[in-house]
């Protein structure tokens, strides 16, 4: 009987500097053919009145050996980064992910931000804040978001118990939006100006 075998994420310990700037590194490897392809970020957060403010820098490789799955040499090897920011208000939880090639060796912003570990306690959170308050993150920034520089994104609102719960995500050139209803059906809808909404 052949067993599928899933990713198993490594998380490495948390490290959290004097500014408040928390550092942590994930390592997943998934056996591919005779190899692994290794699915490698390393984060640093920050949370200030009640927002947290993540980037995230993603090395995406295929190797031999699982034990060459290494959370190192994300200045050579990133390809991709992140930018999470979450927060709640009153009964209402918001998350949205702006995603960014590394095109010509550059992210467009923050680029000495890269092979974190040996750095974070020198960074400067506030940095980190102002460059995705300067993001289309809200979550009914629809249109400015599909305008923005972000290669592809995805934003969630959940009510209450998550039963209620909106999604809102790059597609094509536009974005769709799917509310997960409490009877347990979807409405899906997209658009292309991120104002104007109709079945995909």
């Amino acid at each position: 009987m052949k067993h599928l075998a899933l990713p198993i994420a490594l998380s490495l310990l948390t490290l959290t500097g004097c500014s408040g700037l928390s550092y942590r590194a994930t390592v997943e490897p998934e056996a591919r053919g005779d190899g692994y392809l290794c699915d490698i970020k390393e984060f640093v957060s920050i949370t200030e009145g009640g927002t947290k403010y993540e980037l995230v820098n993603l090395i995406s490789e295929q190797v031999s050996n699982r034990q060459d799955c290494k959370a190192e040499q994300f200045t050579q090897k990133s390809h991709m980064r992140y930018i999470f920011v979450s927060n709640t208000q009153g009964s209402t939880r918001y998350f949205s992910q702006l995603a960014f090639y590394r095109n010509n060796g550059e992210f467009g912003a923050l680029e000495d931000w890269v092979d974190l570990k040996p750095i974070y306690k020198d960074l400067e959170p506030q940095l980190l804040i102002d460059y995705a308050q300067t993001l289309p993150y809200g979550f009914d920034q629809t249109a400015e978001t599909i305008h923005s520089e972000a290669d592809f994104w995805f934003k969630s609102r959940s009510i209450g118990t998550g039963v209620k719960k909106t999604w809102i995500q790059s597609h094509d050139d536009g974005a769709k939006r799917t509310d997960f209803n409490a009877d347990g059906s979807q409405t899906i809808q997209c658009t292309s100006d991120g104002i104007t909404w109709a079945d995909c």
